[in-house]
């Protein structure tokens, strides 16, 4: 059975009369892609109002220096067309060429296929129909429009810098104890005290010497006048009974 569609559609699309209208529809139609990713776009049958399409032959071109296709899936419905002519992926010319029946006939927007593309180099691209894409409906007339085309920019992906943190170190400020040099004024000043203090201890000493003095001649007159009345040695015997007698007197106390 398939192989009589084949023949069928394939004898369509030999002989079909133009007639304008239908065209097929890619999503997305744009797009910003990275160089080395790959990246899927839907093809679709859309019909004008009252059409009846039921051969499809999606004739593509795009440029094989930035783009290329990995794969073609067809979508559920159709009878793919696997024949010379009519089934090709040429990423050296930059061609691909998808062919299939829909016996239940496409009269709304259908899905046809999807597609992989694989992003080469950076640089704007653009994939369209070609003139030989072909929409056949069931009288065999070929609805197909021309100029059915998506595009997307393919950039360099960002390189992003690291961010360098700089660490702001304080600087330690040490504070220097710088020691007092003493000037000459100051020398001058404090020798001055000094000599002057002397001076005060000098006449201090003096008056000391003046009092001692005074209490020497004193005791010497005393001695002169009491030579009469106690010799040398009565005065040390005194001296010692008195020293006994206080010494007893601490004594008694003590023990009371």
């Amino acid at each position: 059975m398939k192989k009589i569609l084949y023949s069928i559609f394939a004898l369509a699309l030999a002989l079909p009369a133009v007639v304008s209208a239908a065209t097929f529809s890619f999503t997305p139609v744009s797009g910003v892609f990275t160089p080395g990713k790959t990246f899927t776009t839907t093809v679709s049958v859309n019909p004008k109002a009252g059409e009846k399409i039921t051969t499809a032959k999606m004739d593509l071109s795009f440029p094989s220096s930035l783009v290329e296709v990995v794969s073609f899936k067809q979508a559920s419905g159709w009878v793919p067309l696997a024949v010379p002519g009519y089934d090709l992926i040429d990423n050296t010319k930059g061609e691909l060429i998808k062919s299939g029946g829909f016996p239940a006939k496409v009269t709304a927007l259908k899905e046809f296929g999807t597609i992989t593309f694989k992003i080469k180099a950076p640089g704007a691209v653009t994939v369209e129909t070609t003139k030989d894409s072909v929409l056949l409906d069931s009288n065999n007339v070929n609805k197909y429009s021309a100029g059915s085309y998506f595009k997307f920019t393919a950039v360099k992906p960002e390189v992003v810098k690291p961010v360098v943190v700089k660490k702001v170190v304080k600087p330690v400020v040490v504070k220097k104890e710088v020691a007092k040099v003493t000037t000459q004024e100051e020398v001058v000043a404090t020798t001055t005290e000094v000599a002057t203090t002397t001076l005060a201890t000098d006449g201090l000493t003096a008056n000391v010497a003046e009092s001692a003095s005074a209490t020497t001649s004193t005791t010497s007159t005393v001695n002169t006048s009491s030579t009469g009345l106690f010799t040398t040695k009565t005065v040390a015997t005194l001296v010692v009974i008195i020293l006994l007698l206080i010494g007893a007197f601490f004594l008694l106390r003590k023990k009371d």
